[in-house]
């Protein structure tokens, strides 16, 4: 997570989404840079909004632009796959693991340890559902977004490829039950990916 006071922006950093990219990219335009552990560096806008009230209090949360990334939520967990079948990674899954058998597992990726569901919406919107985030890039078109967000902030600023996903499972080699499956247990997410044109539409 990045919080710019002088932009006056806050970047919130979804998982899988091209975030150390942006970080990356704005970090030297930010006062605050979240970054370390998962738990820190992908801090939501209401736990951030909370945590740094006495930030935000001295010119008013609102007046902040606050954006971040979004993936179709299948392509979402299927790149956690991918990156949680890599031998390096610390929480790796079993080699010969298929991607039907990570989600009948439904291990944290799919299930926080209170029983929630873990959701993308929830980096952009509040417990009480209401919409955080001003301005929501889809991961599927990055880049013309990420340099109009650019353009709105008065920053120059090159996106770096970083942490790119590797090759493997893709939507198309999913069977069209756990497909259907998946796009059931993430309707809260299709919801709000869906509404990225009309929400992005109302950048200041």
């Amino acid at each position: 997570m990045l919080i710019s006071i002088s932009r006056r922006f806050v970047f919130v950093a979804n998982s899988k989404a091209a975030s150390t990219s942006i970080e990356k990219s704005l970090s030297r335009h930010a006062d605050v840079v979240y970054q370390g552990s998962p738990d820190r560096k992908h801090i939501n806008l209401e736990n951030a909004r909370v945590e740094f009230e006495s930030l935000f209090s001295e010119v008013g949360f609102h007046r902040f632009f606050k954006f971040g990334v979004m993936r179709d939520p299948v392509s979402w967990i299927l790149s956690w796959f991918r990156y949680r079948k890599r031998r390096n990674n610390p929480n790796a899954l079993p080699g010969k693991m298929t991607f039907d058998a990570f989600w009948e597992r439904k291990d944290w990726n799919f299930i926080r340890t209170d029983g929630t569901k873990r959701l993308q919406r929830d980096f952009f919107v509040s417990s009480d559902g209401k919409l955080l985030a001003d301005y929501i890039i889809p991961y599927h078109e990055l880049e013309p977004h990420y340099r109009k967000v650019c353009k709105a902030l008065g920053v120059s600023a090159r996106l770096p490829r970083v942490n790119v996903s590797q090759p493997g499972v893709t939507e198309a080699q999913l069977s069209g039950d756990t497909l259907s499956q998946l796009r059931e247990f993430y309707t809260e997410d299709y919801e709000l990916f869906n509404r990225l044109d009309s929400i992005n539409a109302n950048m200041r």
